[in-house]
Order: C-alpha cells, then sequence, then structure tokens
C-alpha cells in the first residue's frame, strides 16, 4: 500500500512508473498487433493453399483428359471411329494368349472390290461414306466379343476369340459378304461393293501374331484371286505358292539381268485379205529349275 502510494506521488519514482506503463502497454499492443497478422496470414495461406490444389487438380484432370484423347487417336481410325492396326494388334496379340484347340482365335481380313470405282466415279466423300457405313454394317453383325478394325485404306481386320468351331466365322464371313452385296446410297447415286475375306485360325495356323496375320493375308489374297466377294480359309499350300512365286519373281530379275528371257514372235493373220498383217511378240523364260515358265505366272502383277 505504501509503495503504491509512492508511486503516485509526484516525483522520480511516479516518473518511472508513468514509463513503466507505456512500455507495458506498448509491448501488449505489439503482441496483439503480431498475435492479429498472423491469423490473417494463415486464414491468407489457407485459401491460397485451397485454390493451388483445386487449380493443379484441373490441370491434372485436363492433362489426363488430353492423354487419354492422344492415346485413343493413336489407336483409333479417324474416320471410321474403329481401332485401327495398332489397336487390332494388341487386341490380337492379348487373345492369341489364351488360345486352345477348344478355345481357337479366328482372324478375318476384308478387302473390298469396288472400292476404287468409287471414289473415281463419285468422289472423295463418297467413298468415306461408303466406307463408313460398311464398318456399321459390318458392327452390327459382328458378335459383341468380337472386334472390328480399319486396317488399311480399304481393309478391314476382325478378332473372333473364343470360337470352337470352324462354322462361327464361316458363317460371318457369309453375313458380311451378303451385307457388302447391297448397294451403298451417295449424293451422287447408288454404289456398290464386294468383299473378299481371308481367314486363319488359331492356334492351327500358329500361334505368332505377325505369322497369323501374314497367314490370313496370304488366304485374303487367293479369295481376292477368285473372283468377287470369295472366302477363302489359309491352307498350308498357300505357303507353298508364294514362297514359289518369291523366288520365281528373285530369279526373273536375274534372268532379266542376264538377258535370258527370250521373244517368240507369232503372226497376226488376216482372214480377209489372207496375208500376215503384224506379229505379237511374246517373252519365253526358260529357268534351270522351275523348266518353261508361262509368261502368265511371271508377268503376273
Amino acid at each position: 500500500m505504501d509503495a503504491d502510494i509512492l508511486f503516485r506521488q509526484p516525483g522520480p519514482a511516479h516518473l518511472l512508473f508513468q514509463l513503466g506503463q507505456r512500455y507495458a502497454d506498448s509491448a501488449l499492443d505489439d503482441i496483439v498487433f503480431i498475435i492479429i497478422v498472423a491469423f490473417f496470414l494463415c486464414v491468407a495461406l489457407t485459401i491460397f493453399s485451397v485454390r493451388r490444389y483445386r487449380d493443379l487438380a484441373h490441370e491434372t484432370k485436363a492433362r489426363a483428359i488430353a492423354e487419354g484423347e492422344a492415346r485413343d487417336l493413336t489407336r483409333q481410325d479417324p474416320l471410321t471411329g474403329l481401332p485401327n492396326r495398332r489397336l487390332f494388334n494388341e487386341k490380337l496379340d492379348a487373345c492369341l494368349g489364351l488360345a486352345r484347340d477348344t478355345h481357337q482365335v479366328a482372324v478375318l481380313l476384308l478387302g473390298l472390290d469396288g472400292f476404287k470405282m468409287i471414289k473415281d466415279k463419285h468422289g472423295h466423300a463418297a467413298e468415306d461414306k461408303a466406307l463408313c457405313e460398311f464398318a456399321n454394317r459390318v458392327a452390327e453383325i459382328l458378335q459383341k466379343d468380337g472386334v472390328l478394325a480399319r486396317i488399311g485404306g480399304d481393309e478391314f481386320g476382325i478378332v473372333l476369340p473364343g470360337i470352337s468351331s470352324l462354322e462361327t466365322p464361316t458363317n460371318l464371313a457369309r453375313r458380311i459378304v451378303a451385307s457388302a452385296s447391297e448397294t451403298f446410297a451417295t449424293e451422287t447415286g447408288a454404289a456398290e461393293l464386294g468383299v473378299a475375306i481371308g481367314i486363319a485360325i488359331a492356334p492351327t495356323d500358329g500361334i505368332n501374331l505377325h505369322g497369323l496375320v501374314r497367314r490370313a493375308e496370304r488366304a485374303l489374297y487367293r479369295a481376292q484371286g477368285d473372283g468377287r466377294s470369295h472366302v477363302r480359309f489359309f491352307e498350308p499350300e498357300m505357303d507353298m505358292h508364294v514362297d514359289r512365286r518369291i523366288q520365281i519373281e528373285r530369279e526373273l530379275r536375274s534372268a532379266i539381268k542376264a538377258d535370258i528371257i527370250e521373244p517368240h514372235y507369232q503372226p497376226i493373220v488376216s482372214l480377209k485379205e489372207n496375208c500376215i498383217i503384224g506379229f505379237e511378240a511374246l517373252a519365253r523364260w526358260e529357268n534351270r529349275t522351275w523348266g518353261r515358265i508361262p509368261p502368265d505366272v511371271f508377268s503376273r502383277p
């Protein structure tokens, strides 16, 4: 009590008391100010962090969507929306890993006949429309677990997994041929298409992706050679035929360089005038291995 009276009395003690009181009030104000500033900094930092997290999440989602679209573009045909050759190979490779004698995989390669005629007669727009229409027709026929892809300009591929009988790809091929035989409507008139189909079966014809596709291609080539809208299964003799063809082409190049191919001249006779009016030049090739090879064999495109 005496000390309190002493500090309140005018004099040095009272002056020191007032200075101390002011310092204490100033320190308290600084502490309160620091606390308020820290609080607002925490709030601002929290708001910034939430906004930044939201922006990063949006950017990550947009990047994931863009990457997904880019992957789709590398695996899809832009015109028909079907899988392209890359995705076709991936799907086929996955199915071949499960191929068994009782769980076979069929590969069907489809080549359109008359496609170039549509382009020449009706234009590129009609060509694209016919392609899309054909793809839609085949997609409607195909079973759910089958894969349809556009693997070339006028070529399509189908993977049929889990078949137990050759009747399944045979019936599908027949239905595709029948569907393609119906006219295609274009802006400049009706157009007609045919389709040749080559079929290879795994594991009977192989379980290697590229080997199986190559054999389906050889069956397709034979089907196209048979005429419009034919279907052929791969046969082992097709490999022999192709190998012979490759060997003939290889030896033909050597024969041309060595000037072995001889011209034979056949007279052209006018029955009206009863005289020779010209000559037809025919190529003749005598090969050491194959003997005499007809021109329609070594000159076939």
